[in-house]
């Protein structure tokens, strides 16, 4: 059967396209050269490194949280890359012995014994706890042990001649298929990227909505809400939202506010490699916007509390399951650990304002970033876990006693650590316990993960214990900065935000796709942060086979339509020459 025929064969494309129709490629007789040998052994030492920090039953990085759409039985899952048994054997383990996502079924009787349990040197641990995480002390020493084997030369150049062969392999690849491909593509009877399902795995929830429904929203409030109390004057009178306008010259919003005024779009003409400088350009439009943005987008506040940010929140999800069923999201909200009752205000704002919704799991956020730590207070780092951990034992322990944060943690899948990476912190302290280290000193990065990746690895094995889902790590982390970021994420975290760092070592770079490690790219938002769009290594990393995927980051800073995922896949799919496989392909790994 030649290939017109094979294309014009009425059967179904499955049975008239045999796999044999597609040219594959095998590279034999290549033996990397004279240091293969000394390279192939510091690699096999690296590989067992990250697997001392696995859990035996770890949840696969790339598990759906997309449940699916009313009609079909189609689901992100199912578009997905078979991961390793042991990855697939947990995660089905989760899904049919777990409870569903929205309720507390089977976690209410107070009559199950409820084990103690104790923070020790940072991490708490319980009794009878089968597997415990790497003690601090031995990721010490696996930290400079891998940072040794990613700098050693010979490594160095057997690892790029490895990634440049699996590039020129897809090269080839597409020059051989890129027609039977694309034709047999045309044939089926899907709808491309349109219609397969995607996931959103990196997005503040603060920055989620389009630039123009904000501004939609807030004349909406002040034309026909200016009455509503927002705050008080400095006699202690009340203050109402159109008087709260006045104050700061906007006596007409309909006229007066716009996306340029409030000053959401950075500068495109300028990148910034540090988060504050960054921030200052996001609120160009000086008090007033940050006035502003503080009002409608933040979930604390005397008056308000976050009344206007949870509706807009909630119209946000509504339009995301009505308009968008075949994307979800993994909205990020932050904690930062100030105090033992953040998680619980956060669960019932969530619960207050009706934000569960079946096309988004949350992530939660926790910043290590200096600005943050100079506004809020605490003793010591200790304080600051206790405050971020034993609230989630406490919902785990006793799910009956605190049903919302019980039902948020249900819906959560993901922690996400965030820091300005360019700012001091290569050297991992030796022996300084959380409890000796002064607040006004911000930890390392190395040194932050560890305690997030080992207090999260505890609280997975007791939840897993008892039939509820578990959380994966996923810093940012490869932004800007040094390598060392990287290397600790190599040992402790399930997936990675960004990563456009990582073509500095090949080593690294290659060790990431040997584990198929979770690459989450934002393009876009990198354009205006640290590199620009063309030089960004995803194509690089896509071709190379890594199990890479597009997010959008902050959609109201850097896209210009209400279709910010699409709009990523789109820009990709043009600067990049991605057809309509690479793009469902991008997705799958979503």
């Amino acid at each position: 059967m030649d290939l017109d025929d094979l294309l014009r064969n009425p059967e179904p494309l499955s049975q008239a396209m045999p796999s044999g129709q597609y040219y594959s490629l095998r590279v034999v007789g290549d033996d990397g050269g004279p240091d293969m040998g000394v390279s192939c052994q510091k690699l096999l030492e690296a590989i067992e490194l990250r697997w001392k920090y696995r859990s035996p039953k770890t949840p696969c990085p790339t598990h759906s949280p997309v449940v699916p759409p009313p009609t079909g039985e189609s689901s992100a899952a199912a578009a997905r890359p078979e991961a390793g048994a042991e990855c697939k054997a947990a995660t089905e383990e989760d899904r049919d012995g777990g409870p569903s996502p929205d309720s507390t079924e089977g976690l209410s009787s107070p009559t199950r014994p409820l084990p103690p349990f104790e923070m020790v040197e940072g991490v708490v641990l319980y009794p009878g706890q089968k597997v415990k995480p790497q003690p601090y002390s031995v990721y010490f020493v696996d930290f400079n042990q891998l940072q040794a084997i990613v700098e050693d030369g010979p490594c160095r150049s057997s690892c790029r001649s490895r990634l440049t062969i699996l590039e020129h392999k897809y090269t080839m690849y597409m020059n051989l298929n890129y027609e039977l491909e694309e034709r047999c593509s045309n044939l089926s009877s899907g709808g491309g990227i349109y219609t397969t399902h995607k996931v959103d795995n990196s997005v503040r929830l603060s920055t989620a909505m389009f630039a123009r429904d904000l501004l939609s929203f807030i004349i909406d409030k002040a034309v026909n809400h200016g009455e509503d109390i927002v705050g008080a004057t400095p006699e202690g009178e009340p203050l109402s939202l159109a008087h709260f306008l006045e104050q700061r010259g906007i006596p007409d919003p309909a006229r007066q506010l716009t996306v340029e005024s409030i000053g959401l779009q950075p500068d495109t003409n300028e990148r910034f490699d540090r988060f504050d400088i960054f921030s200052k350009k996001t609120t160009r439009g000086g008090p007033t916007s940050v006035d502003l943005l503080t009002l409608f987008l933040k979930r604390d506040g005397v008056f308000i509390k976050g009344r206007y940010y949870g509706e807009l929140c909630r119209q946000l999800l509504v339009r995301d399951q009505r308009k968008r069923p075949f994307e979800a999201t993994e909205y990020k909200v932050p904690i930062f650990g100030m105090n033992p009752k953040e998680f619980t205000e956060l669960a019932m704002w969530v619960k207050t304002h009706g934000l569960s919704s079946p096309s988004n799991r949350w992530a939660i956020q926790i910043p290590r970033i200096e600005a943050i730590r100079q506004i809020y207070k605490c003793k010591d780092l200790q304080e600051q876990l206790n405050n971020i951990f034993l609230p989630l034992w406490e919902a785990s322990l006793q799910p009956w006693e605190h049903p919302e944060l019980s039902e948020f943690l249900n819906n959560t899948v993901v922690f996400n650590v965030i820091s300005d990476e360019s700012t001091h912190g290569k050297v991992l302290p030796e022996n300084r316990p959380p409890k000796k280290w002064a607040w006004a000193v911000n930890p390392p990065d190395i040194y932050f993960n560890y305690y997030i990746y080992a207090n999260v690895f505890s609280l997975n094995q007791y939840r897993r214990e008892h039939g509820m889902n578990t959380f994966m790590v996923r810093p940012n982390c490869g932004e800007t900065g040094d390598l060392t970021h990287l290397i600790s994420a190599y040992l402790l975290a399930d997936s990675i935000n960004h990563g456009i760092q990582m073509t500095r070592n090949p080593v690294l770079h290659y060790l990431y796709y040997i584990h198929q490690i979770g690459v989450v790219c934002s393009p876009l938002a990198d354009n205006g942060l640290f590199l620009g769009y063309a030089n960004n290594p995803f194509p690089t990393f896509f071709k190379q086979g890594m199990r890479v995927s597009l997010a959008t980051d902050d959609p109201l800073h850097f896209h210009h339509t209400n279709e910010p995922l699409i709009e990523e896949y789109a820009t990709a799919c043009k600067v990049y020459k991605l057809n309509s496989v690479d793009l469902c392909e991008v997705a799958r790994n979503s």
